[in-house]
Order: C-alpha cells, then structure tokens, then sequence
C-alpha cells in the first residue's frame, strides 16, 4: 500500500497518545517498529513532501486544539521527517526532522490487567474534533484555546465567538451568569483591572467592583465553552470520522 508517513519525532510516551485519540479517519496516526505517525487518505492527493507537511502541520494543529481541551498542560508539536512508502513498505524520505517539543496527557485509555484498550467507537478526541468544526466560531473557539497562555484579549474572543455560534450571549443561552459575564467584560475592558492585557486604554473603562482575576478569567470562559461544544454535539448528525480536516 502507497502511502505517505509523517513522523511524530518526541518521546514515546506522549506520541503514542497520538494512535489512542486518533486511529482512524482521513488523518490518523498509527504506530509502526516503535515509532508513530500521521498517516490517512488526506494526504493522497499530494505528490510533494513538502505539501504533505503542510498539510500535517494543518492537521497537528486542529488535534492540539482537541488536546488542549483534554488536558490544558500540553505543549504543541512539530512534526518530523515524511516519508513516502511503497507497496513493498519501502520508504523515500522527503524532508528532515524538525525538532520540537510534544507533550499529550492521556485521559481516554483505560488499563485492563496491565494492557491499554480503547473503547469501540470514535474516541472522545475525535467527537470533539467533529463538533468543533460544525460552526466557523466554534472552530476558532477551540483554536483559540489552544493558546499556551491565557490572554484577556484571547478569553475575550472566545467569548464573541461564542455569542456569534450561538446567536445570543453565553448567559442567555444558559451557559454561564450574567452578572459573572458582565463582571469579566468590564474586567477585559478596564486597563484598570487588567493592566496592559486590556482590550482598551488607561482610564477609558473603570475597573468593576471586584474584578476577575486572569485565571478567574480562563476558569470562567471554559465553562461557557464546554458548555457549547456539549450543545453541538448532541445536534451532531454528520458521521465523525467522514469530516476532513479544515488544514
């Protein structure tokens, strides 16, 4: 079987995370003598390493999103060597390793005397993946997320884009308080309150009564966006693993 490889180049016991939350669909990983990479129908129609990276790199980016969601303390990878493999299983290598740092928490495997096993069906990395991708806001809900560092700017878009995903405010839609949104708005906006992460000037916004705190901050905007992603998914109806990756 022809088929492009791109290699997952950190050590072994975060990338075979990658085969546990993504096994299969039009990019998935697998792992192969030790070692794990992308693979999948999404790359077939490249005939150049280079685009195939690119592509990867796509990709890599939209299951850190997921990741990020699965375990906050992650770091984003980069990807390594791609190669082009033949139906004998030899393999071209196109491009060298770059290196980076890749850091994946597993929480969705579960231990049986000792042995990983995964539970029949899409994984709930890959279920996020679909509904993250029902809307365009949605979307950049998630991949904003992804961000190593909170930021009120960042916390603050997310929140626009939930309103534009769901069509009204987060509050309501049920997802969060009114007066807990309205005091992180007014936090965001007041350079008072949140220094030079604020969305305005000095002195155009005065600070609120009790201003959030920037991990306040984050802790709340989660919860409006979970809440989101769950509300998607129950309206899911397109198979999971028949959406491609928007890379």
């Amino acid at each position: 079987m022809r088929r492009w490889l791109v290699e997952l180049d950190r050590e072994r016991s975060d990338v075979e995370e990658f085969p546990e939350r993504f096994p299969d669909g039009d990019i998935h990983a697998i792992e192969n003598d030790g070692k794990v990479y992308l693979t999948g129908s999404a790359f077939d129609q490249f005939s150049e390493g280079q685009l195939v990276r690119n592509h990867a790199m796509g990709a890599v980016e939209e299951m850190c999103a997921i990741i990020s969601l699965l375990w906050r303390a992650f770091r984003k990878p980069l990807v390594g060597s791609v190669y082009r493999e033949d139906g004998n299983g030899g393999r071209s290598t196109w491009l060298l390793p770059v290196t980076g740092t890749l850091r994946i928490k597993s929480g969705d495997v579960r231990t049986s005397g000792g042995t990983k096993v995964t539970a029949p069906g899409p994984t709930p990395a890959q279920k996020l993946l679909a509904v993250s991708r029902t809307t365009d806001y949605l979307h950049a809900t998630v991949l904003l997320w992804a961000a190593a560092e909170p930021a009120w700017w960042r916390l603050y878009r997310i929140v626009e884009e939930l309103t534009e995903h769901l069509g009204m405010t987060p509050a309501k839609a049920g997802l969060c308080s009114a007066n807990e949104l309205e005091r992180f708005e007014h936090t965001s906006n007041s350079a008072n309150a949140s220094g030079l992460g604020a969305r305005h000037r000095t002195g155009k916004f005065a600070p609120p009564a009790i201003p959030m705190t920037l991990d306040e901050a984050a802790t709340f905007v989660k919860g409006p966006r979970e809440g989101a992603l769950k509300q998607a998914a129950s309206t899911l109806s397109q198979p999971i693993l028949n959406r491609p990756f928007s890379c």
